[in-house]
């Protein structure tokens, strides 16, 4: 099958804007996740000190 030069110019832009939206939304879902995961332990990691504790005594 062969196409004309403005179909595959045409359909190397739409690929392009395709794949650039998809990256996007998948780098946003997957932040979004990882926020998500760890939202409990950010804050331990972002003040080191708060999640030291001394060792209980028998």
């Amino acid at each position: 099958m062969k196409f004309s030069s403005q179909t595959l110019r045409t359909f190397t832009t739409l690929h392009t804007w395709v794949g650039l939206v998809a990256g996007f939304g998948l780098f946003v879902a997957f932040y979004a996740g990882a926020l998500t995961l760890f939202h409990h332990d950010l804050p331990l990691w972002q003040t080191p000190g708060a999640a030291t504790a001394l060792p209980a005594g028998l």
